[in-house]
């Protein structure tokens, strides 16, 4: 025979109960092919069962790393060309017709920026329709679909 300590008192009734419901006359029956006894205390009493009931999630880190390594974060490049193209926009405006939620590349910042976006790290070399879909995302510039298919067309890989 063994006994448990629990803090589970309904179990204790189960074993002393006269009356008992069909659900717990179940777990009564089921119970009888062991030869145990049950003691009630507290959780806070006993605290090893306690704490060793107690679900912790784990610990995080003070100070959290990135999800993404560095190779695969295109922003930093991206917000250099940003700084190009403004400097560049300086020497030649935007023309009429450039959409207001989007920026006007100049021609000179073109094909850096196409080369950022068309190589995208630890994704190898999009396709016209994602290089495309990408650029028109934030940037615009008179005959862009022409540029964009020109340019892929003519890369290597």
């Amino acid at each position: 025979p063994f006994t448990v300590i629990t803090d589970h008192r309904n179990l204790q009734y189960l074993h002393e109960a006269k009356r008992l419901n069909p659900r717990q006359a179940r777990w009564a029956l089921f119970f009888t092919r062991f030869n145990f006894s049950i003691t009630y205390q507290p959780g806070t009493k006993n605290g090893k069962a306690d704490a060793l009931s107690r679900v912790y999630g784990p610990e995080e880190p003070a100070e959290p790393g990135p999800i993404l390594p560095p190779t695969l974060i295109l922003s930093p490049v991206i917000w250099d060309l940003d700084e190009d193209i403004r400097t560049a926009t300086r020497r030649e405006p935007a023309p009429p017709g450039c959409p207001r939620n989007r920026t006007f590349v100049p021609r000179e910042c073109r094909q850096a920026l196409l080369k950022a976006v068309h190589e995208v790290p630890g994704s190898g070399h999009l396709g016209r329709r994602q290089t495309l879909r990408l650029v028109q995302g934030r940037y615009w510039w008179p005959g862009m679909s022409n540029t964009v298919s020109e340019f892929v067309r003519g890369c290597n890989i």
